[in-house]
């Protein structure tokens, strides 16, 4: 029984330690409804323009933005646009550095 009593506590530790993270990512982050971010590139690699955060509840953020012609909606924390906007700051370095090098034709 005293297994199953230390996989709970540190289950637990695990779930209140990913909530204070999460919180500490929604301290820097800042969305407030209105909030433009511009354009992410999210985990999947796809990039969506024009995002701009339409809801915030607790800790759960709202964003409409736009892939191609199509108008999206993204349900997220702040870790997730955290993470894509890491994503977004690769890439423009990727392609400014691809393009210094003669990788990448400048359109």
């Amino acid at each position: 029984m005293i297994g199953m009593e230390i996989y709970y506590a540190r289950e637990l530790l695990r779930h209140e330690q990913e909530q204070r993270d999460l919180a500490a990512a929604h301290e820097r982050v800042n969305p407030q409804p209105g909030q433009r971010l511009g354009a992410l590139i999210w985990h999947d690699g796809k990039r969506s323009v024009a995002c701009e955060i339409s809801h915030v509840d607790g800790l759960s953020v709202t964003l409409i933005g736009r892939r191609g012609s199509k108008r999206v909606t993204v349900c997220a924390n702040a870790q997730y646009i955290e993470a894509a906007q890491k994503n977004t700051r690769q890439r423009q370095e990727t392609l400014t550095a691809g393009r210094g090098a003669g990788l990448f034709p400048a359109f």
